[in-house]
């Protein structure tokens, strides 16, 4: 199991980790977009350094392979131009702007790993990881009727639904294949 097939992984969840302790800090404005931008363009590097690697884990529930490292450099381009260029941190308020970053790197966290799953439950896991982050997110934002409330509650209450279906049919796809493999 060579080390760079998982490096993507490695430095986005320390990457994570990191805007994390940054949201329990006291800083000034713009430090956590421009801590973000740098853990982000990191990722774009590592999903690039690894783009030929393979590898597996989790009695191959979790597989690394060309299509898989290719779609996590996808997800970390994104990541990277969505804190570049996007303009989502304008309707957050100054003091939650380190939650904004440290939500939207652990979507796409659940995204990379979501790209690997090779189980139905390790794609629901990932699926989850990257829905749940969301789900925070969509309340950050403030403006002058309280419309991020309700979105942010009708998204959690589709998600739960989602969810629930998903469940449901994974359940049939389980007794009628015997494995969760894909």
């Amino acid at each position: 199991m060579p080390i760079m097939a998982f490096a993507h992984e490695t430095v986005l969840s320390l990457s994570c980790l990191a805007l994390f302790f940054l949201t329990l800090a006291k800083t000034r404005p713009g430090t956590a977009r421009a801590a973000a931008l740098g853990l982000s363009a990191l990722a774009v590097v590592t999903a690039l350094w690894g783009l030929g690697a393979r590898g597996e884990l989790f009695a191959g529930a979790y597989r690394v392979d060309a299509l898989s490292q290719g779609v996590k450099l996808l997800v970390a381009l994104g990541f990277f131009l969505a804190v570049a260029f996007g303009e989502g941190v304008r309707g957050v308020q100054a003091e939650h702007e380190p939650e904004y970053f440290l939500f939207l790197g652990v979507s796409t966290l659940g995204l990379t790993f979501l790209a690997s799953g090779f189980e139905l439950l390790t794609i629901y896991i990932a699926l989850e990881l990257s829905s749940y982050a969301l789900y925070v997110l969509v309340p950050l934002r403030r403006d002058e009727h309280l419309h991020h409330v309700e979105a942010g509650i009708k998204y959690v209450l589709f998600g739960a639904a989602a969810s629930g279906v998903s469940l449901f049919g994974m359940s049939y796809v389980f007794g009628l294949a015997h494995t969760t493999r894909v």
